[in-house]
């Protein structure tokens, strides 16, 4: 999907391919941040299409933009999933949620946690300890 993607040409303050979603800088009616079911960027979905020039696989006959979808490995594990655990942990250990005298005890109980956890439900881990570099 990246070669589809590589010529987008989003006006300054759209935050996504698929409509007219921004960042509320110049109208809230449009912020992404608005998750009403009339939201007006609900109405611009598939309205417009991201690129300055058309790439050869969108001229192909039965292509449809619609076919284009996001890659969860790389806007969730890659992403912003990743950001987001990992600002949760960071605050979850600076607020003391885990017991622990320094940033790195509270580290090994909360990767202690997250083994048992993880073992209770038959799921493998990737990393074996949670630390500052990780």
């Amino acid at each position: 999907m990246f070669f589809l993607l590589s010529g987008l040409q989003l006006s300054p303050y759209q935050v996504c391919w698929r409509c007219e979603a921004s960042q509320g800088t110049n109208d809230l009616n449009y912020a992404y941040t608005n998750v009403n079911d009339d939201a007006a960027w609900r109405s611009t979905e598939w309205t417009t299409l991201p690129w300055q020039r058309t790439p050869e696989l969108a001229l192909c006959r039965g292509f449809s933009i619609k076919m284009l979808a996001v890659d969860l490995l790389h806007a969730f594990h890659l992403g912003c999933g990743r950001d987001l655990l990992g600002s949760a942990l960071k605050v979850s250990v600076r607020e003391r949620y885990f017991p622990g005298a320094s940033i790195e005890k509270s580290l090994s109980h909360a990767s202690l946690k997250l083994k048992r956890f993880a073992k209770s439900r038959g799921l493998s881990l990737t990393l074996s300890k949670l630390t500052k570099q990780s």
